[in-house]
This record gives structure tokens, sequence and C-alpha cells, in this order.
């Protein structure tokens, strides 16, 4: 599987509510820099997976809208969309953008580096993350 290919499979699985999913793409010493809306963190393995499983909770179901994806060597930056599907709504909804560095070491996602902020529902940003 080439780095790009990880990396969307990555934020396409289930990762959010399998914890095995969660160990198949991420480094044991993983080290994620996280910037977004609430503020920065600073994650290691057990943090970044407590995190995202305890988000996970809250979803039936996550999918990514992936715009692009640029491979550079053993680093990949993906830019995406996700949508949820929440225990309280009937639909899909716009959670979040995202602008993600990932530096690949043994075939498994090492250092990552995040830029997220809370989805505008405008159509005009939502079409952003469909090619024309």
């Amino acid at each position: 599987m080439s780095n790009k290919d990880l990396v969307k499979a990555f934020f396409t699985s289930d990762f959010y509510k399998n914890e095995a999913d969660f160990k198949k793409y991420i480094h044991p010493e993983v080290e994620v820099k996280w910037n977004g809306s609430t503020g920065f963190l600073h994650l290691n393995f057990d943090t970044f997976k407590d995190l995202v499983l305890e988000m996970g909770k809250s979803f039936l179901s996550m999918n990514a809208i992936i715009s692009h994806v640029l491979e550079d060597q053993n680093q990949v930056a993906i830019r995406f969309s996700y949508e949820v599907e929440m225990v309280e709504e009937e639909e899909m909804v716009p959670l979040a953008d995202f602008i993600c560095i990932w530096e690949i070491k043994n075939n498994l996602l090492y250092k990552g580096f995040f830029v997220s902020q809370p989805a505008d529902a405008n159509v005009d940003n939502l079409y952003s993350f469909f090619p024309n």
C-alpha cells in the first residue's frame, strides 16, 4: 500500500469506534500536534486513541470527503471534511474541515500535524471538497 493509500485508508476506516482499526494504522510512538478551534493538543498513542474513541461514541457513522492528497517521500498531506451521522440526527451533518500532514514510518502513521475547524455548512464550502 502506498503512503497516500495508507493515509486515505486510515481516515475512511472505523478507527474512531474500533480500537483494532486504530492500532492497524497508528505507530506505537505516534506524536500528533493538533491546532483546532478550541486550542492546541499534543497527543501520544494513548491520548490520541482515547480522544478518537471517546469522540466516536457520539457518532453512528463518519464519512471523510477527501479533496486533496499529496505525497512527498515519507510524508502525506490530506485535506478533507468529515460529515457524521449522530445519535440525535437522522441524516449526515457536516462536522469539521481538516488539513493533516503525516510522516510515515514502518508503514504506520508516525507524526501528524493537524489543523481543523468546525465545518461551515455554506454550499460553496461544502462543494470545495469535491473535485471539479
